[in-house]
This record gives structure tokens, C-alpha cells and sequence, in this order.
């Protein structure tokens, strides 16, 4: 247990957190490939950015890309530009913002409660399966966490502390450049604990917020971007809202990516019990009904549970989408810990969880070739690298970081419908590569015929029960090169 005296400032516990958070999040960054299919084709993105050095229209593949907006595309593709293109500079910016996140969760914990709270809330946030995961993979959740909880962070500064313009107008500017991760998404996370902060401000905080700057603040920083894509393409407008109510209703159910992430409400249930073990057992605590009239729990109390509840009803979900939830989860946690003062138990679970986290990823790699844990495109780097001449053809089913591992450009053949099969809803693209044919693996085989030096990744399905029959019936002799269990690369040449 932590002496009484290690809590009388914030240097301390600051430097303490500061050196587990720089160990957790920063290590091990290199060691898994990059994950097939979200964090490998957000990682191509900001790797064909930087290529062709066009920062306002996201490709994959020479595709256009408007999955999501473009500021993690950016920052990834800054990081490329000073670090080179590694797993570790795709999730750089993912540990970096992590890492401030856990300093802005100690600076609202301890403005809602004391420095001991702060400091559990950022232990057990660190510690946690499922921000640990998020922090270490290329994803979109964890920048939501960190703009959500700086918002409230703020808001909570304008209407308890300090009504400064200057924490307005980083409020405002926060609320921008969350357009530019996942659009309105944002608003889900932020609603519910800025308006019961706004009931519950104090007196002298009750002069205006200056809405009419504030707009004028989040509009000029988030709309530039998708007018600059509407004027290029009409369709934009379209496709945002399809996605948006295809996500929160069963609209366009028979959408391949809608379908892929649906799920049943509860979904979310066994998700956050092991995403945030074995902390959230303190939740269950008898002591715990005693700390339920306090107002700052119930602030948490409802950031946590509203977006709880509005991601499990909506259809689409995904793992990472409840990644914001852990903040205010962690701070109800550490709040909890205090009261009961079960300070003991808790070091020696973190001293337990420690080097679990520490060679997690070791693990997973290690597992991965008997269990299928992931897939990845770098299976296929070495034996691809070793012919820069060759020509590389991808037939039926994608793995997006090809090129990202292997810096070539490649051929796609797939059937006409494949472009929403592989998550692209744009047909506009700037590739010559992108062959989409019904009779695609016949316009394989005569490019197999007419040359050689070319390389084919074939999905193992495609490759039984199409590829190579007809090779075979062509006369052409196909020679395996690596296998995995998914995927098969193939040549036309020994």
C-alpha cells in the first residue's frame, strides 16, 4: 500500500503513472502484424497517403475511401514520414494519445474527487484488458476515449472552475476535431454527462457559453474536409447517412459489412466484464450503495451507461466501440477502491497483471499459427521481397497491407460486387490494377499465360475450388510458395 505522504502533490503519482504508462503503452508496439482486416486497411490508408502525397481523399488500394474521415489517416502518415513505414509507427499515434488520455483522466478524477482516486483511476484504466488491446492496435476507439474524456474535462473546468475563453475555445476546438475521427458518433459518448454538468453548474458559471463562437469554431475546423469531398463527389452525402442509420437501425441488412458486425444486444455484456477485469469485481461491492447520492458518481454513472446502452441497441457492433466507456468506469472503480480502502488488493493485482500485459503480445504471436488468432499480409513479405520483379496479383478475397509490407503495387481480381465485400462503398478509383470481372479467375489465367515472374495470394477456398482446376485445365503449372491457413501464395514460375 502506498504511503499516505506519496498523495500530498500530483508530482509523485504523476511520475509513477507516467513511467507504467510509457512501459505499457509504448512497448511491444512492433510485435504483432498488422491485424487483418480494420487496423491493416487503416494502416494502408495512411501508407498510400503518403505515397501518392494526396492528403484530402483517402485510397486503399487506389479506391477512394470514405469509411471514416481523415484524421487518424493523417496522423498515421505523419508518423510514416518521420519513423518509416513499421507496425510500430502505424501505432504510434494510438499510444500516444492513450497516453495523454490517462494524464486528462488524472486531472478530471482528481478535480471530481482527490489525488487517490486519480491515481487508481489511471491505474486500473492502464491495467485493463480491453484499453490495453485498443492502445496497442490502430484504431479509430481510442481516439474517440481521448476526445471524449478531454471534453468533459473541459466542460467540467467551464462549469465548476474556470469560465475562461481560453478553456472555451479549447472545448469548442476539441468538439471540431472530433468531427474528423468518426463524425457525430462523438455526441453518443458526450451528451448525457455535458448536459447533467450544465444542470449542476455552479452559480457564478451560469453567463453564456457563447454558442455562437462556438459553432463558428467546430464548423470552420470540421466542415472544410467534407465539403472539399461533397463538391468532388455528390455522392458523399449519401453514403455518410446510409452508413449512419445502416449502423444504429437494421436498414440494408443484407449489407456484407452491416451483416458481418451484427449482433445480439447483450453483446457488449460479456465484453466489458472481460475487457475490464479483474476490476470490475470491485463493482459488486456491498459498500459501494453508500457512494450511489454522491453527484460526481452519478455524472459517470450516466457517460458510462447511456453510450452502454446506445451501442447495444444499435445493430452494428464492434469490440472496440465501448473502448470510451472505460474512462468514467475507471474513476466509479477507483472511487469505489477508496472508499472501501482496498488499497492492498489492488497492488497485488496489478503487480499480478503486470507481466501479463507485458508479454500479451509475444503470446498471441506465438499462438497464432495453431489458432488462427489473426490474419496477416506479412506472411508474404519475405518470399515477395526476394523478387522485386515480380508482379503480384490478388484474386477473391483482399489482404489489405500488401503493399504496406511489401511496397509493391498489386492487381486485384475479384468478382463485380467485391468493392462492398471488402468494405469499399465508392466504385470511383484510381487504380488500372482493379479488375472487377464475374469471370475474374479466367482473366487470371490469361495473365498467368501471357508472361511469367507473377506471384498470386489467393484466398485457400478460391484457390481449391476455382484457381487451380482451371489452371490445370489450362496447362499452367501453379507452385506454392507459403501457406497459411487462410491464404495460399502462389507463381507461375519456380
Amino acid at each position: 500500500m502506498l504511503h499516505s505522504n506519496f498523495f500530498q502533490n500530483d508530482k509523485k503519482p504523476l511520475l509513477l503513472l507516467g513511467g507504467l504508462a510509457f512501459l505499457l503503452l509504448f512497448s511491444n508496439l512492433w510485435v504483432l502484424d498488422l491485424l487483418e482486416h480494420s487496423e491493416a486497411r487503416y494502416a494502408e490508408a495512411a501508407y498510400e497517403m503518403t505515397k501518392n502525397n494526396n492528403w484530402l481523399t483517402p485510397h486503399i488500394l487506389g479506391v477512394e475511401y470514405f469509411h471514416k474521415p481523415p484524421l487518424i489517416f493523417w496522423l498515421v502518415a505523419l508518423s510514416y514520414k518521420i519513423f518509416g513505414f513499421s507496425e510500430f509507427s502505424a501505432r504510434l499515434p494510438s499510444a500516444l494519445i492513450s497516453m495523454i488520455s490517462v494524464y486528462i483522466c488524472y486531472s478530471l478524477s482528481k478535480a471530481l474527487f482527490d489525488r487517490k482516486t486519480a491515481f487508481y483511476a489511471c491505474l486500473i484504466l492502464l491495467l485493463s484488458p480491453l484499453f490495453f488491446a485498443a492502445s496497442h492496435t490502430l484504431n479509430f476507439d481510442i481516439f474517440l476515449l481521448f476526445f471524449s474524456v478531454a471534453i468533459i474535462f473541459y466542460f467540467y473546468k467551464i462549469t465548476h472552475q474556470d469560465k475562461s475563453f481560453l478553456n472555451l475555445i479549447i472545448f469548442y476546438t476539441l468538439i471540431g476535431f472530433s468531427f474528423l475521427i468518426k463524425g457525430p458518433v462523438i455526441f453518443i459518448i458526450i451528451t448525457a454527462p455535458i448536459v447533467f454538468l450544465w444542470k449542476n453548474r455552479n452559480l457564478h458559471n451560469k453567463q453564456s457559453l457563447h454558442f455562437k463562437i462556438g459553432l463558428i469554431v467546430i464548423l470552420g475546423i470540421s466542415i472544410p474536409w467534407y465539403l472539399f469531398q461533397y463538391f468532388n463527389n455528390h455522392e458523399l452525402l449519401k453514403y455518410f447517412l446510409t452508413q449512419l442509420t445502416s449502423r444504429i437501425t437494421s436498414a440494408q441488412q443484407n449489407s456484407y459489412e452491416i451483416s458481418m458486425h451484427k449482433a445480439p444486444f447483450y453483446y457488449y455484456i460479456p465484453i466489458i466484464f472481460g475487457g475490464f477485469f479483474p476490476w470490475i469485481l470491485f463493482l459488486f461491492s456491498k459498500k459501494n450503495k453508500y457512494l450511489t447520492k454522491d453527484k460526481n458518481i452519478k455524472l459517470l454513472f450516466y457517460w458510462f451507461i447511456i453510450p452502454f446502452i446506445l451501442f447495444s441497441l444499435f445493430t452494428g457492433k464492434l469490440i472496440y466501440y465501448i473502448v470510451p466507456t472505460l474512462i468514467p468506469l475507471s474513476i466509479i472503480t477507483a472511487r469505489m477502491i477508496v472508499f472501501s480502502k482496498s488499497f492492498k488488493i489492488v497492488c497485488i493485482l496489478g503487480v499480478i497483471c503486470l507481466p501479463f500485459f507485458l508479454t500479451a503480445p509475444y503470446s498471441v504471436k506465438k499462438l497464432n499459427p495453431t489458432f488462427n488468432i489473426y490474419k496477416s499480409a506479412k506472411s508474404f513479405q519475405k518470399v515477395l521481397k526476394d523478387y522485386p520483379n515480380s508482379e503480384v496479383l490478388m484474386i477473391g478475397k483482399v489482404l489489405y497491407a500488401v503493399p504496406f509490407y511489401t511496397q509493391k503495387e498489386i492487381a486485384i481480381f475479384c468478382e463485380k460486387g467485391c468493392l462492398k465485400k471488402i468494405n469499399f462503398d465508392s466504385t470511383r478509383h484510381s487504380s488500372d490494377k482493379l479488375y472487377l470481372e464475374d469471370d475474374y479467375i479466367n482473366k487470371v489465367i490469361k495473365k498467368l499465360q501471357s508472361r511469367k515472374n507473377i506471384f498470386c495470394i489467393v484466398h485457400t477456398s478460391v484457390f481449391f475450388t476455382s484457381l487451380q482446376p482451371i489452371a490445370k485445365k489450362n496447362n499452367i503449372e501453379l507452385y506454392i510458395h507459403k501457406k497459411t491457413k487462410d491464404y495460399i501464395l502462389v507463381s507461375n514460375f519456380k
